[in-house]
């Protein structure tokens, strides 16, 4: 008698404990196809409508990281409430969509908390990158959400943007952001084929020892209060190399590192950073009300302004400009 209740027992535990799997496992396959198909951004250009006749306006986002802090969320909302008055063609957010979390559940409801306030009040294109938070959290729980690959380009009036995910992480507090072989290999095949075109990268994390926190065990100004982190790109040897051999890479944004727009690192290492052509652009992140970082490009080049979206107004002070002859197209 006691068997039979033991193994009853033992059904029933097995049955409740396949039903939670289940609904986490749909709520993991779901979360992609069901939460985002009316906000998904179209790779190709086929269909897209430019705001300007003489340029292309990009916005850069970082680190919206749903919900970091208590104040996360009206953050990123303030953030969207400005960038939707702004003239732009399309909008790229640097990775880490949301904070971390352990659970299935959270990672729906956070990622549902990404979609309503950043792509559904968005209203044109948002395309984005994974960072260390989404990369931690499981690519394939990214992918199906997003519906983007972890690696893609786009070609928008004759310039192209490679969008390159992180796949793998390592060092201190795993901060260390990699594009990972596949990414690398794709990279180098995507430049190869088109040594033209005026070329942007977008990755979370900086290329070493360049912007703001790139260097090994950098500390913000404030020594005192943090320790020495690693927050660089993992293939960060191999992408100054490929900045001298592709002399059409003309500038690579980052997010990851959360600056505040004027602030340098004991390195002495800020916003930007110039070598080998290449203009290297750091992005504040908006759960921290940081503003963002705006692309104007044309045929002479890019000029980069900060917004503050406080002010809801231009930071002149931080506008930047690289002047080389483009591949713009009208």
């Amino acid at each position: 008698m006691n068997m039979k209740k033991n193994m009853k027992s033992v059904i029933i535990s097995c049955i409740i404990i396949g039903l939670s799997f289940s609904r986490f496992s749909q709520a993991e396959k779901t979360a992609g196809n069901k939460i985002r198909p009316d906000c998904m951004p179209e790779l190709s250009e086929s269909n897209t409508k430019y705001a300007f006749s003489n340029k292309l306006v990009v916005v850069l986002m970082g680190d919206p990281q749903l919900p970091m802090t208590e104040d996360s969320p009206a953050n990123v909302k303030k953030s969207m409430d400005d960038i939707i008055t702004l003239e732009h063609d399309f909008m790229a957010v640097l990775g880490d969509l949301i904070q971390p979390t352990g659970s299935h559940v959270n990672k729906v409801t956070r990622y549902n908390m990404f979609r309503d306030l950043v792509l559904k009040p968005a209203v044109k294109p948002v395309f984005s990158i994974s960072g260390n938070a989404d990369c931690g959290m499981g690519l394939q729980f990214y992918q199906e959400y997003t519906g983007l690959p972890n690696h893609y380009t786009i070609m928008r009036r004759g310039i192209r943007f490679i969008f390159l995910g992180t796949t793998e992480l390592s060092g201190h507090g795993r901060h260390i952001c990699h594009v990972g072989k596949e990414g690398m290999d794709f990279l180098e095949k995507t430049l190869d084929e088109d040594k033209e075109s005026t070329t942007a990268l977008f990755h979370h994390a900086p290329v070493q020892n360049t912007t703001y926190m790139s260097g090994k065990g950098a500390r913000n100004s404030t020594r005192e209060v943090h320790k020495p982190r690693d927050m660089f790109l993992g293939e960060s040897d191999r992408m100054h190399e490929l900045f001298k051999t592709h002399d059409n890479i003309k500038l690579f944004a980052c997010g990851h590192t959360h600056i505040k727009y004027g602030a340098t690192d004991t390195d002495d290492r800020g916003l930007y950073h110039e070598k080998d052509g290449v203009l290297h652009v750091a992005v504040g992140a908006s759960a921290n009300d940081r503003g963002s970082s705006v692309l104007f490009i044309d045929n002479k080049g890019i000029k980069v302004r900060v917004r503050s979206h406080d002010k809801k107004a231009w930071v002149e002070k931080f506008d930047k400009t690289a002047t080389f002859s483009s591949s713009f197209k009208k």
